[in-house]
């Protein structure tokens, strides 16, 4: 188990899942911007991104906790309190 701050998740095949569309999506973006630095036009459009963020999002990574939208400022805010492992 891993913890943040108090709470503590299970390291599950959805974090693992996690991990890995995360892991797509930046090869995606990677291989658009070096297409687009060589002339080309992108491998990926929108469509594809968005499928990637809907898998991401049908992801349960802490189960039983109800969990609210966050955004880099709130991440930032919270960072900033120091939270700990």
């Amino acid at each position: 188990m891993a913890g943040l701050g108090n709470i503590q998740i299970n390291v599950s095949d959805h974090f693992v899942e996690l991990q890995a569309l995360m892991c797509e999506r930046d090869g995606m973006s990677a291989e658009n911007q070096y297409r687009s630095h060589a002339g080309y036009s992108p491998a990926y459009v929108s469509d594809d991104f968005n499928l990637i963020a809907e898998k991401m999002r049908a992801l349960k990574i802490v189960e039983g906790v109800q969990t609210q939208p966050t955004t880099a400022h709130s991440l930032r805010a919270d960072n900033a309190g120091g939270l700990s492992d």
